[in-house]
């Protein structure tokens, strides 16, 4: 095989495999296709932004620091990973519909994901390189929070964080639309609320008429939507038309540059506060407090979150069940305004981290300690009357 040019062979590879070669440089490309490493990789939204952030640029320097390292993963997500030499992402053709990506992305099990279509096009891999990597390669380093192992290989933490390009890439008319209102905040109406569940993040569905619900007590309240939509989403523009400003299946570098112009990002259940992190954007996450602890949420809220505003609202995701509704306002809806309100009168766009890219050793010891309460044996004396 090392008889074909290499550019010839990663060309056929990504055919065969069922990839489009969206970033690369024709000169960078090595000659011998044993110097080519290969990593698989279709996480959920949280460990795509932690993989950027805080593990691959490091192991792909000082583990596979002599190798041309191909990263193939998500449609649109090659502004988290500029370090690479080349990106690959799935090629449309060879899934049928929007519920094939769906499905796939409901298999991401943190970040691993072993849908068949992935496993498929790993196998397909493997005929044509010497090392096609998945996450195993990363996870004795990262499990739910970086390991000892990580510690002994790597000996301090270098957070990575992407330039976020300038609102103007998203044209004039989303400029004009936002700035006819002072109140906004970005809403990501998912299909699917991730929730704790044996033992894991698991997806269970939320209904369209929640999201309805609380993009009209938002523009009661005077707040403008700014309302992202691709194929994990409901589309709910036909509902409102002209009274929230509607983005599109964006790259995340441009769904990043949204959230930064727009001010606010509201999360719920989603985990897309995690690239409103990597935003420099304020935001408001409703999550469920064991999957905040177990996935060490604060643990990447600490290391790449400095400097930026942020509330949490600790729910169980079954508020969002249609037969809550009429909870939705009072146990909920009330309690997101008045973070908005309070989070948004408070924060100075000047005040906020530089949106540009950064890259530099950030002390463990910045990371809070979460302390459990030990609950034991209390006795309760009954008054006599």
């Amino acid at each position: 095989m090392d008889t074909i040019p290499v550019t010839q062979i990663l060309k056929r590879a990504a055919d065969k495999a069922g990839f489009n070669r969206v970033r690369y440089t024709e000169s960078k490309i090595p000659t011998t296709i044993s110097n080519v490493t290969v990593l698989l990789f279709f996480g959920d939204i949280r460990s795509s932004f932690t993989l950027s952030s805080l593990l691959l640029r490091r192991f792909r320097e000082e583990a596979r620091g002599s190798k041309y390292f191909i990263l193939i993963s998500w449609p649109g997500n090659e502004g988290l990973f500029p370090y690479v030499d080349e990106y690959w992402e799935l090629n449309p053709g060879i899934l049928k519909d929007e519920n094939h990506l769906r499905s796939i992305y409901n298999d991401a099990f943190g970040f691993s994901n072993r849908n068949d279509i992935i496993i498929g096009c790993q196998r397909v891999l493997n005929t044509f390189f010497e090392e096609v990597l998945d996450w195993s390669a990363l996870e004795p380093f990262y499990n739910n929070g970086f390991t000892e192992e990580y510690k002994e290989r790597f000996k301090n933490i270098k957070r990575f964080l992407p330039s976020i390009p300038s609102s103007n890439i998203l044209g004039n008319d989303f400029n004009r639309r936002i700035s006819t209102s002072v109140n906004k905040v970005l809403i990501y109406p998912t299909l699917y609320a991730q929730n704790w569940r044996d033992g894991r993040l698991r997806p269970a569905e939320l209904a369209k008429d929640f999201w309805v619900s609380l993009v009209e007590r938002l523009l009661q309240e005077g707040f403008l939507p700014v309302i992202y939509q691709n194929f994990y989403t409901h589309d709910i523009s036909a509902d409102f038309l002209e009274k929230c400003v509607y983005l599109s299946n964006l790259s995340v570098s441009s769904l990043m540059s949204a959230m930064r112009a727009t001010g606010c990002v509201l999360d719920l259940f989603s985990g897309v506060s995690r690239l409103a992190i990597g935003a420099r954007c304020p935001f408001i996450c409703c999550e469920e407090r064991i999957v905040f602890n177990n996935l060490k949420d604060y643990e990447v809220n600490d290391l790449c979150g400095e400097g930026i505003p942020r509330e949490y609202l600790y729910l169980f995701y079954s508020i969002c069940d249609e037969i809550h509704k009429p909870l939705w306002n009072s146990a909920m809806f009330d309690s997101i305004i008045n973070k908005l309100v309070s989070l948004l009168g408070d924060t100075d766009r000047n005040d906020w981290p530089s949106p540009s890219e950064s890259y530099e050793i950030v002390p463990y010891n910045r990371v809070r300690e979460i302390k459990r309460k030990k609950f034991g044996t209390h006795f309760i004396k009954v008054p006599k009357y």
